[in-house]
């Protein structure tokens, strides 16, 4: 298992940084991230189509009633909108807060230039398999669970990488921080299961969708 997050945890940064640099040439620039982003889901898959299987497996034999388990996802929910406002709120007594969202910005800007089948398979798919895949199985799951002080750095360090990709500024952890506490939370409660936090993270990446096209709508 280590072996496969080494090659999944790098050749994720490789191709983030090389992949849409190589197709701009002869394609729009988001074309060429949706395109990276599909091979990097094809990839994820293959390389962990069997421990998926597995841990798929494992969760619904540990979680026979699917109905409190959403219920469950939705009150981790609401718990991630508190603590994103407690932050910001926070965050308010001491600098500028209106800049915030930039790339939620971005994102919705990119949205508005791709099909809905493309924004569902990047928001509902892509992000809630391959980042849980990098940022909570290769980087938390390798380790054997007497090694307390490698699952604690490693569980820092996911934390912060997880938080710092999704961020424009520094300040922006105040937005990303809180679903990053609860999927890392989700993955521990679990026993480091990566099911439950794809489930989550579909949920919540799901909410985010219907609500940006509701924007479009209105707008």
């Amino acid at each position: 298992m280590l072996k496969k997050s080494a090659i999944l945890f790098f050749g994720y940064f490789i191709v983030m940084i090389l992949g849409s640099g190589l197709l701009m040439p002869f394609m729009s620039i988001i074309t060429a991230n949706f395109v990276v982003s599909m091979l990097l889901l094809l990839f994820a898959v293959i390389l962990f189509k069997d421990h998926l299987a597995a841990e798929w497996d494992r969760f619904r034999a540990e979680t026979p009633n699917l109905g409190r388990f959403f219920g469950k996802l939705i009150g981790y929910y609401f718990i991630m909108l508190l603590l994103r406002i407690a932050a910001i709120t926070v965050l308010d007594q001491f600098m500028d807060t209106s800049t915030l969202g930039q790339n939620q910005e971005y994102l919705n800007e990119a949205a508005q230039n791709m099909s809905m089948l493309a924004n569902v398979l990047l928001l509902t798919i892509y992000a809630p398999v391959v980042e849980e895949l990098v940022f909570r199985e290769a980087m938390m799951g390798p380790w054997k669970k007497n090694n307390k002080y490698v699952l604690i750095g490693s569980t820092i360090f996911s934390a912060f990488l997880f938080t710092y990709m999704h961020s424009f500024e520094w300040a922006d952890f105040a937005l990303y921080l809180p679903i990053t506490i609860v999927l890392t939370k989700i993955y521990w409660e679990y026993d480091r299961n990566v099911i439950p936090g794809m489930l989550f993270h579909f949920v919540n990446n799901m909410i985010a969708l219907a609500m940006m096209y509701l924007l479009f709508a209105i707008a």
